[in-house]
């Protein structure tokens, strides 16, 4: 080609560009003065704050869970690793501490491209454009020159407003990386399971490859697109000479490693969780939990939650290996625990069932079931309220109870034994530790109704109380939540604590927002409080007889201490073995455990023909529980009030114990 030839050639293209530039710049004032009034304020910004995570924590400061709609956590440019921020820079604004927001070089040969392709097809935006892109103030995302005109704006604002460390850092927590992660510190959380500090630099050219096609180069769905990406990537680090060639290819040798955060970090207290999340939300609303990044002290220890998921998975495990016929197919039994400080009234573990992801159904503070006979001990709280001792005694044999119905007729009731077994001659003590129905039918017919209800109420539960004499055998629901933070007041010398889960609430700068404190009042006196502590102490440790001697492999385990662990409880078993229940205590710790099935079928009998009851089923999860929560430390006695006595295995108020006892 003649070298004349090539001039003109060159001369004409170049009067086209020039005509087109003019062109669009023409086209570029005149859109710019049209909606300039209408652009938004960058005063906005002032008033902008980033959506960001609530976290949850346990009661060693741990991090227990986070809630937002979109996985956010703010971090210091000074945290953000060099080689992150680099990567960046390299993919997308090679050139971004040298403009003032508009990258003039590349937006010609951006916009030259768009206008041969006769259609806008992206590209060219800086940093700080893109920052103007994904803040909340009004510019969209249609692909318009009217919108790359508008972002261009905001970005000039912004970079006479911000310096260029704080757009960095601005951006840096502002990308999207991925469903839901926005910002690099939840990207690297979501990829590789670690903070962003502890990126390596070929985890650090990931990040930035996901950020230019978040759907398109996800690493976890489509690796062999993804790792093009880091690779050129790091080219890019190495032209800019951000690395050497030594780390260059050692970089692009190293696999992706994707470790998820959930598989580095074991999640666990999920029902909790909700638990609390429901609270948050009940007052703070939606918005403000999911988007407002509050800071929530709770009061759930780590170990202790552990212990109780564990104790669940290995009770349930062996319940469905021992009964026979097994379940019929589709019936899956669930349990609940929940673990109270009686003093605080602290909640430290909660399990609502078998499986959160499965069934999101609390059953520690949603299901509401029958107590059986774990409601009995109420029923003598009040007997020795009235003047009864431990040493009273009532006949034990079938009868019956006639009553007038709601409707005025005439009913009869003939209340019996579990497995129809009757002993005859009973004391208080000897009917409480062997759970008989009958003398508890009739000693609450000496006390009362009306009493036995209000006692109750005062002690912890707060669902209705049926008005009727099947009460004794635990007719009337409850939750496990209530039931247990009833027995803690046994625990407490008679003093009641509110359940509490949340401590306090801060919003992201740290100033509390709410604080909960201990909510305690007298609702039984500390001498009955001990009195069934007392009996609730025999239940476990009177031999045969006693229906939670099987919680006997925490008390008296002589591989872990030579002295006996004090600690009250009483089993629960509903009519055809539909609710399991044992609910005990120590004077640091009590704990409920429930296990039964959400459709109300019962529990069977295992291979040796015994039925499965609260003593088989729910007590030995409680017994593993307390064995792992509380093993490795000093057992602590119960406090005796000064006018109780105790005399042999009796205990009585001073001047009601047996005359030779009080003699001697």
């Amino acid at each position: 080609m003649a070298p004349e030839y090539r001039k003109r050639k060159w001369r004409v293209w170049l009067f086209v560009i020039a005509a087109m530039l003019a062109a669009i710049s023409g086209a570029g004032v005149g859109a710019f003065a049209a909606f300039i009034q209408e652009s938004p304020q960058i005063r906005l910004l002032d008033e902008w704050r980033p959506s960001v995570n609530t976290r949850i924590y346990s009661a060693d400061g741990s991090v227990l869970a986070e809630l937002a709609e979109e996985k956010r956590t703010l971090v210091r440019l000074s945290e953000v690793p060099l080689n992150l921020q680099h990567a960046f820079i390299a993919a997308e604004d090679k050139r971004f501490y040298d403009h003032w927001g508009i990258d003039f070089l590349a937006l010609s040969q951006r916009m030259l491209i768009n206008l041969l392709a006769r259609r806008i097809t992206g590209g060219a935006s800086t940093i700080t454009q893109q920052l103007a892109r994904n803040l909340p103030i009004g510019i969209g995302w249609e692909r318009t020159y009217s919108r790359k005109i508008k972002e261009a704006f905001i970005a000039l604002q912004i970079e006479r407003k911000f310096t260029k460390d704080e757009i960095l850092e601005l951006y840096l927590n502002q990308i999207t990386l991925g469903w839901p992660a926005r910002g690099v510190e939840s990207g690297a959380r979501k990829y590789f399971g670690k903070h962003v500090g502890q990126l390596t630099l070929a985890e650090c050219a990931t990040l930035a490859a996901v950020a230019n096609a978040p759907t398109r180069l996800d690493p976890d769905k489509h690796p062999e697109r993804t790792i093009p990406r880091r690779n050129y990537v790091l080219r890019l680090m190495l032209e800019a000479k951000y690395i050497s060639n030594s780390e260059y290819r050692e970089a692009i040798d190293e696999p992706l490693n994707l470790r998820p955060y959930e598989a580095v970090n074991e999640r666990y207290g999920e029902y909790f969780v909700e638990y609390v999340k429901q609270q948050l939300e009940a007052r703070y609303g939606y918005d403000r939990v999911f988007q407002g990044g509050l800071v929530v002290e709770t009061t759930l220890d780590p170990a202790m939650q552990r212990a109780a998921e564990s104790a669940i998975k290995n009770g349930l495990a062996r319940y469905e290996r021992d009964r026979i016929p097994p379940a019929p197919e589709g019936k899956v039994a669930q349990a609940a625990l929940i673990a109270i400080q009686p003093s605080t009234g602290y909640i430290k573990a909660m399990v609502g069932g078998r499986d959160f992801k499965k069934s999101n159904f609390n059953r520690v503070v949603q299901a509401h079931r029958q107590p059986g006979s774990a409601f009995k001990p109420f029923i003598w709280a009040v007997g020795f309220e009235k003047g009864f001792t431990a040493s009273d005694t009532f006949y034990d044999a079938p009868y019956d109870y006639p009553y007038h119905d709601p409707d005025g007729e005439l009913v009869v009731w003939s209340p019996q034994n579990f497995e129809e077994e009757y002993f005859g001659i009973s004391t208080l003590r000897q009917a409480l530790v062997r759970s008989q129905n009958v003398v508890a039918v009739k000693l609450l017919t000496e006390v009362g109704l009306g009493p036995v209800v209000r006692f109750a109420h005062k002690a912890g539960i707060e669902s209705f109380i049926d008005r009727n004499y099947s009460i004794a055998l635990g007719t009337s629901v409850v939750t496990p939540l209530e039931l247990t933070s009833a027995y803690a007041t046994f625990a407490n010398n008679g003093y009641h604590c509110k359940p509490i889960s949340i401590l306090r609430v801060k919003d992201p700068d740290g100033s509390i927002l709410a604080e909960n404190t201990i909510q305690e009042r007298e609702a039984m006196r500390s001498d009955v409080a001990y009195l069934v502590t007392h009996l609730l102490r025999a239940v476990i440790e009177d031999g045969i007889h006693a229906t939670g001697r099987n919680a006997q492999a925490f008390t008296n385990d002589e591989s872990r201490t030579s002295v006996i662990r004090p600690a009250g409880g009483k089993t629960g078993t509903t009519e055809n073995c539909v609710d399991a229940w044992f609910v005990g205590y120590t004077p640091d710790l009590a704990v409920g455990v429930w296990v039964g099935y959400d459709d109300n079928i019962s529990l069977g009998e295992n291979s040796q023909g015994l039925k499965m009851t609260g003593g088989r089923v729910a007590c030995p999860i409680w017994a593993e529980f307390m064995t792992k929560a509380l093993g490795d430390k000093q057992p602590k006695h119960f406090t005796i009030p000064d006018n109780v006595v105790v005399v042999g295995s009796q205990a009585y108020l001073r001047g009601t114990e047996p005359e030779a006892a009080a003699t001697s």
